[in-house]
């Protein structure tokens, strides 16, 4: 209980899942803004939730490519895809704007989480969540537009969405 407060204290905000046979310090517990509290032997089906939350809080929110002549930074919630033309990386944004920078497809695929994003084509990465459906040559996301899928990706594409689509459902 000491080390989950004294890592609050200092500014932590790794997730903190307690699993204890006391219920004596659930009240205090929280005080550490656990994703929490549960009590042995534990329920796997609440353990599961616990631990789907600790992700989601956790889980990656923003992202930041340096070039020599620009920063662009994005919340990685608001990427539909993104693609390059002419040495020229335009990441597409829900709200319609799009964010353009001097950078390469392969710096950006060294910074996104891996479970939310995936590259479909040589010019293309795109968002899981933006996802709408897949055919053999092509992504339709959910805002209507067409993305290319390569034949050699397609599989990969598939299986990133049934592994990210996964991950929401609960027993």
């Amino acid at each position: 209980m000491q080390l989950a407060k004294n890592m609050r204290r200092n500014g932590s905000t790794i997730p903190i899942l307690f699993i204890t046979s006391s219920a004596d310090f659930v009240y205090e517990g929280y005080t550490a803004e656990p994703v929490g509290y549960l009590l042995k032997p534990a329920d796997p089906e609440k353990l599961e939730e616990a631990l789907l939350r600790a992700y989601k809080k956790h889980r990656q929110k923003a992202a930041v490519i340096h070039t020599p002549v620009q920063t662009v930074s994005f919340q990685l919630d608001d990427v539909l895809y993104m693609e390059i033309n002419d040495k020229t990386l335009s990441i597409h944004l829900a709200a319609g704007n799009v964010l353009k920078a001097a950078a390469r497809l392969c710096t950006l695929s060294g910074i996104l989480p891996p479970e939310q994003f995936v590259q479909c084509h040589r010019s293309y990465i795109v968002s899981l969540a933006a996802i709408s459906s897949i055919c053999r040559y092509s992504i339709e996301l959910k805002n209507r537009e067409i993305i290319p899928v390569s034949k050699k990706r397609y599989k990969d594409v598939q299986n990133a969405l049934l592994v990210w689509a996964a991950s929401f459902e609960l027993p």
